[in-house]
């Protein structure tokens, strides 16, 4: 379906009534697995759509759990903080999880139907899929607390899923998607990622400044008669991408000379591949 339906979180349950796990720091309490709530796998499907709902203030995830029960996939998305909260007499550090984007909800849904009527005009029918989001009359919003939906004229426009901005960075409810998935809008691990990001952009850097082939790298033969053979680098390359490889021929020990283009570094690449970076 393009997504993870998500069980029945209604929000009667206080977040810091939650039992810490065993593994659980002192006045510490975690989220529990099942009341967390995680990005699923936005995909593009045929016939479908992603719609950005406007819903009721602070009706984020009882938007999500009405759809959900209704059997229609939605995203919201959500960070993960920490906050000091009273639990009987001790002030325990409790795990909350809050909406990004105060009032929509991301929704699976079909793409509306194009009539024409007896004047040649064409209007947008919503298929039964929509029930949930459609607000009934004499009620102010929806039974999932729909208000309105994103679009174009009053039409319901679906929002894109992947695209490139023009700084080069990837965009669309995707991305993001997948960004939370790996923990970037998690207080703690966004700093574990980015600490990890740093280094290995330093070590990136420091790469980059080394000769391509130093003394003592390991070095494999990729052109001409002797390709395929390993050896030792004597020295680091010159100038002229020129140096010495110490390597078994004919049963002894040989040093040739080889230049950059015939040879691939065992112990790092010579050609460095781009480093893909997620946006802090």
């Amino acid at each position: 379906m393009g997504a993870r339906l998500f069980g029945k979180h209604l929000g009667s349950k206080p977040d810091n009534d939650n039992q810490p796990k065993a593994k659980a720091k002192a006045n510490e309490i975690p989220l529990e697995h099942d009341e967390r709530r995680t990005a699923p796998v936005i995909e593009k499907e045929v016939g479908k759509g992603w719609y950005c709902l406007i819903t009721v203030p602070q009706g984020e995830y009882r938007c999500q759990d009405a759809l959900s029960e209704a059997g229609v996939p939605s995203y919201v998305p959500t960070e993960t903080y920490w906050e000091r909260r009273r639990k009987g007499r001790d002030l325990c550090l409790t795990e909350l999880q809050r909406p990004m984007f105060r009032g929509y909800v991301f929704a699976h849904l079909p793409h509306p139907e194009w009539r024409t009527d007896a004047a040649g005009v064409e209007y947008p029918v919503l298929p039964d899929a929509w029930g949930p989001t459609i607000k009934p009359r004499h009620q102010p919003s929806s039974p999932a607390g729909v208000l309105s939906c994103l679009g174009n004229n009053g039409y319901p426009v679906p929002m894109p899923i992947r695209y490139i901005a023009a700084d080069g960075k990837p965009g669309g409810i995707a991305p993001m998607a997948d960004e939370e998935r790996e923990g970037w809008f998690d207080e703690r691990k966004r700093q574990s990622l980015i600490a990890f990001r740093e280094a290995r952009t330093a070590e990136a850097l420091r790469l980059a400044s080394l000769p391509a082939v130093a003394k003592g790298d390991r070095i494999q033969i990729t052109e001409g008669p002797f390709a395929g053979a390993t050896g030792t680098a004597d020295n680091d390359n010159d100038g002229r991408g020129r140096f010495r490889i110490l390597t078994s021929v004919f049963g002894g020990m040989a040093l040739m000379e080889v230049s950059l283009e015939a040879v691939e570094n065992l112990d790092r690449p010579m050609r460095a591949a781009p480093i893909a970076l997620r946006r802090a």
